[in-house]
């Protein structure tokens, strides 16, 4: 190729991309391959649903995952907790002068009194659906043996419920009745 033909294909190429810049500016151009036409579609599809769920008067923040800040701030704590505690102390610096109101944090500490009140529900609840106690213990973020202890105390308190009468959780007795006696 001589330069003069390197040069002519140069300037060919460097016009098509300015056509194609152009065409991408004002939205008229098609796409070059079967997954940019795709991915096009998609994303046009995408926009007329958004517009037409805007249009009908939809929360567009409706369908958003209500705990996603709370989440967030979790995952955060723990992944700066496991770092150096300088990256920890920064963390709570911006979250105490940031992020979080005294109000907020006062929502957060009593739905925190909440999730610990509830605990010992959820755990039996997801025990009789058949889930096991490993399982449980992962998705609580706590220990194999602090779920089987919910569970003990969540039988002794339906033991008490029925007998009027139970033996604390980490005391175990034998019963010295007979079956004429119950």
């Amino acid at each position: 190729m001589t330069h003069q033909q390197f040069g002519e294909v140069a300037a060919s190429a460097m016009a098509h991309n300015a056509r194609m810049a152009a065409d991408r500016k004002a939205g008229s151009a098609e796409p070059s391959n079967a997954s940019a036409q795709l991915r096009a579609a998609m994303l046009a599809e995408l926009e007329r649903f958004e517009r037409d769920r805007h249009g009908a008067g939809v929360d567009l923040d409706e369908d958003r995952d209500p705990f996603e800040h709370v989440r967030n701030i979790a995952d955060d704590y723990a992944r700066h907790k496991q770092g150096d505690a300088e990256g920890l102390a920064d963390f709570l610096g911006l979250l105490a002068t940031d992020v979080l109101s005294l109000r907020d944090v006062r929502d957060i500490r009593l739905a925190a009194e909440a999730a610990a009140a509830i605990t010992p529900r959820l755990i039996q609840s997801a025990r009789d659906q058949g889930q096991p106690v490993p399982s449980i213990a992962d998705d609580l973020g706590v220990t194999e043996s602090y779920v089987y202890r919910q569970l003990r105390k969540t039988a002794a308190e339906a033991t008490s419920d029925v007998t009027g009468e139970a033996p604390p959780v980490d005391e175990y007795r034998i019963s010295t009745r007979t079956a004429d006696q119950q």
